[in-house]
């Protein structure tokens, strides 16, 4: 992955990484309920990225900011990622 887009800033998602190599990647949309949408996908492919480029991140773990969550927030997909249904 190119280098700027490495570096670019995350809004839905934060991601941090300990010192005993455990990445933590944050889901931080807690007023939807951390559902899931088109934005957050995006930042979760540049944070795992960042975990994979990273030769000292040994696991990765998922969380959600706050104590609920919603599957997914579909209203923000593009109507070609929907399920067909013929």
């Amino acid at each position: 992955m190119n280098e700027p887009l490495m570096n670019q800033p995350l809004t839905t998602i934060s991601f941090s990484k300990s010192s005993d190599a455990v990445a933590l990647i944050t889901l931080n949309r807690p007023k939807a309920l951390n559902a899931f949408d088109e934005a957050m996908r995006n930042e979760l492919g540049l944070a795992l990225s960042r975990a994979m480029s990273d030769k000292s991140v040994r696991a990765v773990v998922i969380t959600g900011e706050g104590a609920d969550s919603a599957p997914a927030d579909v209203t923000g997909f593009p109507a070609t990622a929907r399920l067909r249904t013929s």
